[in-house]
């Protein structure tokens, strides 16, 4: 797809502005100038439901549809991942930074995003004067979403699995009905994220659903209506 006829989509322009640009003043007044580079060097990717983001360390993305599910799989164990971040539209992400593992991206539903590769961040840095701020920040940003995750697994199974559900029902392709704040993934898919073995997840699921918390309606619908007390 050409980066004239994504334009001419809408797709890019109308996705909204990260909320930490938008609360800077300098950075949000050059956000056309951050888009139309990230345009101009970026590669757009779209993604089925289930597809890996193929990702390079360092590179740099901004989510324009769908959601990521960022994962570090390599240290939490055979059938278990450590979830690091749930980028959705208009968020700008990073596949790693000093220090920390390489990540994985994986697509929660069809997804679209532009990431720039590792070749050509050296010309969107040398083009774009506050690229070196945005980068920074975003190295910032994933030690913090890191730090948490990896505090979050010692927790007990339960707030794992909480934890997840709320990140799940805190992304923008959650919806909000009567019985709760909906969310399209599977006990399995849930289990996984929170980085807990079978057995402890299904006394964690019964737990969170005797109190009310949760209400699982066949096979991939969830009603989340917030952790226990």
């Amino acid at each position: 797809m050409s980066g004239q006829a994504f334009i001419g989509s809408g797709g890019l322009m109308d996705v909204p502005v990260p909320r930490w640009i938008e609360n800077d003043e300098s950075l949000f007044g050059t956000w056309g100038q951050t888009l139309m580079a990230m345009l101009k060097h970026g590669r757009v990717e779209t993604l089925k439901k289930g597809s890996i983001l193929t990702m390079g360390s360092g590179e740099i993305g901004l989510l324009i549809d769908g959601g990521l599910y960022c994962l570090d799989i390599e240290t939490a164990g055979q059938d278990r991942a450590l979830f690091v971040s749930f980028p959705g539209r208009g968020e700008l992400f990073k596949a790693g930074a000093s220090g920390l593992p390489s990540l994985t991206f994986q697509a929660h539903c069809k997804t679209t995003a532009l990431v720039i590769p590792s070749g050509n961040l050296k010309a969107f840095e040398g083009e774009l004067a506050v690229a070196g701020r945005i980068m920074a920040t975003l190295d910032l940003i994933l030690a913090q979403q890191f730090a948490q995750a990896a505090q979050a697994a010692s927790l007990q199974d339960i707030l794992r699995i909480e934890r997840a559900l709320q990140m799940l029902a805190d992304h923008p392709s959650g919806t909000d009905t009567r019985l709760g704040r909906e969310i399209v993934a599977s006990k399995t898919q849930i289990r996984y994220l929170a980085g807990v073995h079978k057995r402890s997840a299904s006394r964690a699921f019964k737990k969170l659903d005797t109190d009310g918390c949760v209400t699982f309606y066949g096979y991939k619908r969830v009603f989340f209506r917030g952790g226990m007390n």
